[in-house]
């Protein structure tokens, strides 16, 4: 014989679909975090790679400095992109 369900155990029924949602929004965030983080290092490495003096080695040469450049802006994009699909 079926007994109805309890107000606890409706509240535990319900709990999976409200930590989903949170899940997914903590996701998000660690998301964007992980792709900000990503473009400073592109940035900070792109930074290091400009010869500060005349006589300094080239670490990376122009064109691939002008790739990582652009995966910068590429990143860029994508977490405006992200951040404006909220």
């Amino acid at each position: 014989m079926d007994e109805p369900a309890s107000v606890m155990q409706q509240s535990i029924a319900s709990f999976p679909q409200k930590e989903g949602l949170m899940l997914g929004h903590e996701r998000r965030s660690k998301v964007l975090a992980k792709l900000t983080n990503a473009r400073c290092e592109l940035e900070d490495a792109l930074s290091l790679s400009i010869p500060a003096a005349r006589y300094d080695p080239v670490v990376i040469a122009e064109p691939l400095r002008s790739r990582l450049s652009a995966m910068v802006d590429e990143l860029k994009g994508v977490l405006r992109q992200i951040e404006g699909s909220q």
